[in-house]
């Protein structure tokens, strides 16, 4: 038994190598996040923090928006056609260049139709939401991704990640406004950019030959557009609840429940990781040996369900107590909260891999109907 265990791990190396990069990667991250999430939280208090966490809800929805849907669409052009590498490196980012221009208007349009009293949170949601203009870092991520190389994007985004964590210690420290958090979110988003950027440059060494590609365009954007619906109903799902919290309840109610939801987060990104790493693989399988591809397909599933269980488990036993340890006597309402929304990160694994899946055999409408009837559910 050992003996094909070793095998495995000696014929997959690499490929568990880039597991380890990105898991681990994540793991620091969320490490720092939540060591990060006990001292703000503290320091801003229940409302304050809850008026943050609302600016910062309408961050996920920009990137399906500024890609128009080409993400994982890009990344399997990349594995597929290598040989067309430029075209598809260069027409990403013009894609993603040109909405992120676009959107500058319609984030400040949606921020005073939504806010028109609230000036303070009006400006937290334009400067935070602002950081759709460097959304085009996760087009250098796609590359190394698709290259297997992923250790350079995981030290280039560790490193910006770091900055922006020290510059959010250093506004406790002098006790900042809360609008000088808005603008380290912001910032985040711009040293990622020129981390990876520069990373980018330094290992790619054809990056002057990227170009636009016209056709290629076209082609990845009548198939991206229902990825795009489909991301951005399941993002309205998922993300609605805070818009009607602060809605009907006020900042207070939108910092339990986002307390809750950021715990549940990092536990959602860790078979979003495996997920991730192995994408490249089920890619070449569908493409090249449909028996193997089904078999790797359902051991991943396996795989995600026992550790969604197992973090499910987890969550329940242990979220109580520790809220109130961790982050005082005021969010002890989170604790109740997590044992129903740790089931969101089961969900949460297989959606994604649903979605993997779907879009190798082409059924992306069949998704978005799906992501549609959920957040009809939701709102009703």
């Amino acid at each position: 038994m050992l003996k094909y265990v070793g095998a495995a791990i000696s014929r997959h190396k690499h490929r568990f190598r880039n597991t380890f990069w990105l898991v681990g990667e994540d793991i620091f991250r969320r490490m720092l996040n939540f060591f990060l999430l006990i001292i703000l939280t503290r320091y801003l208090g229940v409302a304050r923090f809850g008026m943050l966490s609302y600016a910062l809800n309408f961050l996920p929805m920009l990137p399906p928006l500024v890609a128009l849907g080409t993400d994982k669409l890009t990344m399997q052009y990349l594995v597929h056609y290598p040989k067309k590498n430029a075209a598809v490196m260069g027409t990403a980012l013009f894609i993603r260049s040109l909405m992120g221009v676009i959107l500058i208007p319609v984030i400040f349009y949606v921020a005073y139709q939504l806010q028109p009293e609230d000036a303070l949170l009006r400006w937290m949601m334009i400067i935070i939401t602002s950081g759709v203009a460097f959304e085009t870092s996760n087009v250098f991520g796609f590359w190394f991704q698709a290259k297997e190389k992923l250790a350079q994007a995981a030290l280039a985004r560790t490193v910006g990640f770091i900055l922006a964590i020290s510059w959010r210690l250093i506004l406790i420290w002098v006790k900042a406004p809360l609008i000088a958090f808005a603008w380290s979110y912001l910032g985040e988003r711009l040293l990622i950019f020129l981390c990876l950027g520069a990373v980018q440059m330094l290992t790619a060494k054809q990056f002057q030959r990227w170009r636009f590609d016209t056709k290629l365009a076209a082609e990845l954007l009548r198939k991206g557009l229902p990825l795009m619906l489909t991301q951005l109903t399941l993002l309205l799902y998922l993300r609605l609840d805070i818009i009607l919290l602060e809605h009907y309840s006020g900042p207070q109610a939108v910092g339990i429940y986002s307390l809750a939801l950021r715990i549940c987060d990092p536990l959602s990104y860790l078979g979003l990781a495996l997920i991730m790493a192995f994408s490249p693989i089920l890619i070449g399988l569908y493409k090249h040996k449909k028996k193997y591809y089904w078999q790797r397909l359902a051991g991943l599933g396996a795989g995600l369900s026992a550790l969604g269980y197992l973090l499910i488990g987890l969550l329940i036993i242990c979220a109580g107590p520790l809220i109130a340890w961790l982050f005082g006597p005021e969010y002890a309402a989170v604790g109740p909260l997590l044992s129903v929304l740790s089931w969101t990160v089961l969900l949460v694994y297989l959606g994604e891999l649903k979605e993997t899946t779907l879009i190798l055999e082409k059924q992306q409408s069949f998704y978005f109907l799906s992501m549609v009837a959920a957040l009809v559910l939701s709102v009703i």
